[in-house]
């Protein structure tokens, strides 16, 4: 995805600013084959740049791990054929860092293009849903059935509302999968599937059993009435007294 990218995007590893990878975009804007390019420092595919801000400012995104945004700074690449080019660009510098916090090189990509790279991004990570579309029911049938298992239990009374990591543990899946997942496929959040799950199961305490309502909240695991009285109110439009009446 990343090499088919109009935008102007580009990996440096280490302090000697390897050009790890770099997009067709960018390579374009160099006059530079990937051959010429990838695997090498960036001194030695651009000479020219020796004296301008660029190399400096990358190392030093690397060494302070901050990041640095310019606009407008004139950058000078010399031309294959004699002469050079002179232009002026818009640029954010990033740095990569491993699992274990540690960094490992600088992203830098052209200002202008972030919005489209992040929606490039965005469509691809919401592709792969698509793509797993049989799997990915298998996930919601699951997810019913484990939360229908915690409301059905006494861990509900016991320790309140499932929390989201809860959750996705149990389907082994990441949160933030699950979040994404859920969002794509019924365009509700995780905790928008665990609040109506509550709901479905006070309504179904509400009209077939004689507790009050401040038995059923403590049955939910509700510290406080209100907050349970609340909660069904904004998700019901009505009270839990008003649904029962409605009801009977």
């Amino acid at each position: 995805m990343l090499m088919q990218l109009p935008a102007k995007v580009i990996f440096f590893r280490g302090p000697d600013l390897i050009i790890e990878t770099a997009n067709e975009a960018l390579l374009n804007l160099w006059n530079k084959t990937r051959a010429e390019a990838v695997g090498r420092p960036l001194l030695e595919v651009l000479p020219e740049l020796k004296d301008q801000p660029f190399p400096d400012e990358l190392r030093h995104v690397y060494e302070t791990g901050n990041t640095i945004t310019r606009k407008e700074v004139m950058a000078t690449l010399n031309l294959p054929g004699g002469g050079t080019n002179s232009f002026y660009n818009d640029y954010f510098y990033q740095p990569l860092t491993d699992s274990k916090g540690r960094r490992i090189g600088v992203l830098a990509t052209s200002i202008a293009q972030i919005e489209l790279l992040l929606t490039y991004t965005d469509r691809f990570y919401h592709r792969q849903f698509i793509a797993r579309k049989i799997n990915n029911h298998q996930v919601l049938d699951r997810l019913e059935q484990v939360l229908s298992e915690y409301f059905n239990s006494d861990d509900i009374g016991k320790h309140g509302l499932p929390a989201v990591a809860y959750i996705a543990e149990k389907l082994n899946i990441s949160p933030n999968y699950l979040s994404g997942l859920l969002k794509v496929l019924t365009g509700q959040s995780t905790q928008q599937h665990i609040h109506y799950k509550l709901i479905e199961k006070a309504k179904e305490k509400l009209s077939t059993t004689a507790l009050s309502v401040s038995e059923i909240a403590y049955s939910l695991g509700f510290e406080h009435p209100q907050s349970f009285s609340k909660l069904f109110k904004t998700k019901t439009k009505l009270s839990p007294v008003e649904f029962r009446q409605a009801f009977n």
